[in-house]
């Protein structure tokens, strides 16, 4: 015996509960039993015994896991089916199980259900991302799909309201348990996609056994979810529940609450926001008002330096151009002044050369004029007799007592008819 090596008690209960502990098979496990000796322990923490006709095991089901089982919590000799992981608790030296789920006897055949639609639906791809429609950021209208009474639609509304008070609402009454549910949650979810303008539906009840959650886990209604095109937020039960409409919705919540605040924004983390988003705007404003002024300055010193440079150039320009101007005037008008003076001696040649040919053409017509003027005829001895004005030309014309006017070469006389040589013959 002094050669053999010999193990403390601590060593030894640390070896066995590493070893219990490492066994994969002993880290997920379901057992079967009676409950005995159950006491719910002022620290929340709940301890008792499952026991068969061959043995019995300790169990510890912590808080966390304890709280979900508040209101179904086991009784004494009630049979349950059990999972949890085996642990060694060093102090008392005795291994037990570390629960984290139960379920009544009688729900194993619906967990194989459960199994086996998820594994179905799994297959044909209802589960996969690619499906998930994104939830709408900002509601305006979110369709409710729970129970019209009870502590559900109660937590969904007052956190609704104190998140984001401006949404609205619209609760589709529906049977949440029994044989009833499915096809009550089925005509819920089809009524809700006939209104207009919803953004978002909420699935949701509270807690509650396998048995209780199982219209959540009928094929009908994953298919019905599937097929909205709605997105849809499933909260059922509590943060350990799981159903199948859970892994065929949109989006999964712990809770009926933690679906409410999944599918609204917190008001005053939009007003935060938008406060940020204003400062930041007004920065950003204001930079790119400083930035354009900046850039207005340099092109209003470029612009006058380039119109001062043009201006400088233009006069430069038409003083040369005032200059050859002036050249060129002066010698057009000294050609000018050379042309007008042949022109003024061409035009005075021909204006004596028009004024002589004028002048002995207005001699030869009044040579001509004279020629015909009745008084050159009377200086030849002719006379002419008029009476009232008019030349005599035909003494028949003449009547006794008619006062005529015989013109002479000097003077005239004026005689009056006494009697005419016609009549006399």
């Amino acid at each position: 015996m002094a050669d053999q090596k010999a193990y403390s008690v601590g060593t030894l209960t640390r070896y066995i509960k590493h070893r219990l502990e490492s066994d994969p098979i002993l880290q997920d496990v379901w057992v079967s039993g009676e409950v005995s000796n159950l006491t719910q322990h002022g620290s929340g923490h709940v301890y008792f015994s499952l026991k068969d006709d061959e043995a019995q095991l300790s169990c510890a089901m912590f808080k966390p896991v304890a709280m979900q089982y508040l209101r179904r919590m086991p009784k004494h000799g009630a049979k349950l089916l059990v999972r949890g992981e085996l642990s060694l608790y060093p102090p008392r030296g005795s291994y037990q199980l570390i629960v984290r789920e139960i379920q009544q006897a009688g729900e194993g055949d619906l967990h194989q259900r459960f199994l086996a639609l998820r594994d179905k639906l799994l297959a044909e791809g209802l589960f996969d991302a690619a499906h998930k429609k994104p939830i709408a950021r900002y509601p305006r209208r979110i369709g409710i799909v729970t129970s019209p009474t009870g502590a559900v639609i109660r937590d969904i509304i007052d956190t609704v309201r104190r998140r984001y008070p401006h949404v609205q609402l619209v609760l589709a009454p529906t049977v949440v348990q029994g044989d009833a549910g499915a096809d009550s949650i089925v005509r819920s979810l089809a009524a809700l996609q006939r209104l207009e303008g919803i953004d978002t539906i909420i699935l949701a009840r509270g807690g509650g056994s396998l048995e209780d959650l199982w219209c959540f886990n009928e094929e009908r209604v994953a298919r019905a979810i599937f097929a909205s095109e709605v997105p849809i937020i499933s909260g059922v039960g509590h943060e350990t529940d799981t159903t199948i409409s859970d892994f065929v919705a949109d989006l999964r919540a712990a809770t009926p609450t933690a679906a409410a605040e999944q599918a609204v924004p917190l008001a005053a983390d939009l007003r935060a926001g938008l406060d940020q988003a204003q400062q930041q705007l007004s920065r950003n404003l204001q930079h790119f008002i400083e930035v354009r002024q900046q850039m207005l300055d340099d092109c209003e010193r470029q612009l006058e330096a380039s119109l001062l440079h043009q201006l400088d150039r233009g006069r430069r320009q038409l003083d040369a151009m005032q200059e050859q101007l002036q050249d060129r005037m002066l010698g057009s008008i000294a050609v000018k002044r050379h042309v007008l003076d042949d022109v003024e001696r061409q035009l005075a040649r021909t204006a004596e050369s028009l004024i002589t040919t004028h002048r002995n053409t207005l001699a030869m017509m009044e040579m001509q004029l004279q020629s015909f003027d009745f008084r050159s005829v009377l200086s030849r001895g002719f006379s002419l007799t008029t009476h009232r004005g008019q030349l005599v030309t035909d003494a028949a014309t003449l009547q006794s007592g008619d006062t005529i006017t015989t013109h002479y070469h000097q003077g005239k006389t004026i005689s009056r008819i006494e009697e005419s040589e016609e009549k006399d013959n």
